[in-house]
């Protein structure tokens, strides 16, 4: 969700972005995965995007938010109302990383929803498939999903594109397109 609200908010996916100082203060001791961006460097704003999904990066996340809505209450707003739009009658979001949160919640007929309203957004799409991307400021971003079956010598001839996801509570998540 904050991928596709993080494309549909923003017209210039090229745009150079500096990372603001203190965006990554609430991540502390959160244990959440990081794509490696750090404060005060510059990036194109579509390397926040690759970097929440293929990473699964909160410090990409947490951009993403402040620079659609300069903080996580407005942007969970959005993310909510996104929601709705889509008839995802059994989700709520309460955070744009999906950290652990009793509040933050969906099931699979919703996260379908989700995923096939979003894979018909063309700039989503290339970035759910991609296998890793060279970031602006040299970093390189791979998909959890396929950096684990190229560790795991698993053969795939199915899957396109994949978003995976772990909390303790949740366990193991996995979102794909093939």
């Amino acid at each position: 969700m904050t991928t596709i609200i993080g494309i549909e908010e923003h017209d210039d996916l090229n745009e150079e972005i500096t990372i603001p100082k203190n965006i990554f203060n609430k991540l502390e001791g959160t244990n959440a995965s990081v794509a490696g961006f750090r404060s005060g460097e510059t990036l194109l704003y579509k390397d926040l995007l690759y970097g929440a999904m293929l990473p699964s990066g909160a410090d990409a996340t947490s951009s993403i938010e402040y620079f659609i809505a300069k903080n996580e209450k407005n942007f969970v707003k959005l993310m909510n109302e996104k929601a709705d739009e889509l008839n995802m009658k059994n989700s709520h979001f309460s955070n744009s990383s999906g950290l652990h949160n009793k509040k933050n919640y969906s099931t699979v007929e919703d996260l379908s929803k989700l995923l096939s309203y979003s894979l018909e957004d063309g700039d989503f799409k290339a970035i759910f498939t991609k296998k890793s991307h060279r970031a602006y400021n040299g970093l390189v971003l791979k998909s959890s999903f396929f950096k684990s079956i190229e560790n795991n010598s698993i053969n795939n001839n199915y899957i396109l594109g994949a978003k995976t996801g772990f909390t303790s509570e949740a366990g193991l998540c996995l979102a794909t397109y093939g």
